[in-house]
């Protein structure tokens, strides 16, 4: 698959690693275990965004991406976002590279909104320094 765009059925199949928040883990004294997150399912009945980001401590992820989410989440949820995800692992970027939205071996820099399964926003900013297309902002101009 190159590209995913508005209109398409999010792919099935798609699976993340993803560590689910629990009180034993909330003061980061333990570890919790990743565990296989079924996009596919999980987003058939929500409204969800789901933000990719190259990497973890970058300046522009954790400068400006990630923070953008933070600032605006509020936001977000009160365009009737069910779920804004921001920390999961695309193991080996598999869902990325399926999709042509890779940076190599990295994830690329890109946003889906994905409601009852069908993506209705699908972007990804070329230049891996710009958050236009997959911050906060750009995706709030399309809930």
């Amino acid at each position: 698959m190159s590209g995913i765009k508005a209109g398409d059925d999010f792919p099935q199949g798609v699976f993340f690693s993803y560590i689910q928040p629990s009180p034993e883990i909330a003061e980061f004294s333990t570890c919790g275990a990743p565990t296989n997150y079924n996009a596919s399912e999980e987003f058939k009945n929500k409204k969800v965004v789901l933000v990719s980001v190259p990497g973890a401590f970058t300046p522009t992820c954790s400068g400006s991406h990630v923070p953008s989410y933070v600032e605006n989440i509020d936001k977000i949820k009160a365009k009737g976002v069910d779920q804004v995800i921001l920390f999961m692992s695309d193991h080996n970027a598999k869902f990325s590279s399926s999709i042509g939205w890779n940076l190599g071996e990295r994830t690329g820099r890109f946003a889906l909104i994905v409601e009852n399964g069908k993506v209705i926003y699908a972007s990804k900013d070329d230049d891996p320094k710009s958050i236009e297309q997959s911050g906060a902002l750009g995706v709030l101009a399309h809930l």
